[in-house]
């Protein structure tokens, strides 16, 4: 039977306190975030890597074309009319409020991004060779 293995992170007390926040409004234990994560993780970015590979002509030439349709007049006209036809079903007080969501969870995304501080003492650069006398 094979070994399991472990992983184990770090984080700064703002990230901490995001991550479990999170765990806590999902009813989720550390490992079932971290294997969700992992399982989120390498097929996303291992697309992504695909996409900007130019070695793939078929890609490139698929996100060219999309982005010509979206740009299109009659795609413009026709996203106009759905969403004037949304906001007849939905309030204005929903959407802002829905809005301000996201952008509580943009700012969260942001803080969890942030390059860490070195933490402790700075190591000593010591030269290389025999000590001088």
């Amino acid at each position: 039977m094979a070994k399991w293995e472990t992983l184990a992170g770090k984080f700064s007390p703002n990230e901490y306190k995001i991550i479990k926040e999170y765990m806590d409004k999902n009813d989720l234990k550390p490992i079932q975030l971290v294997q969700n994560a992992v399982k989120f993780y390498i097929p996303f970015f291992t697309g992504v890597e695909t996409f900007k590979n130019h070695d793939h002509p078929f890609w490139v030439e698929l996100i060219q074309e999309t982005n010509a349709v979206l740009n299109s007049k009659k795609y413009q006209l026709d996203l106009e009319e759905i969403v004037s036809k949304l906001l007849k079903k939905y309030s204005i007080d929903e959407i802002e409020a829905q809005s301000t969501e996201l952008e509580q969870i943009e700012i969260k995304q942001k803080e969890l991004e942030k390059e860490h501080e070195s933490v402790g003492r700075p190591k000593k650069i010591r030269k290389r060779g025999r000590p001088k006398q």
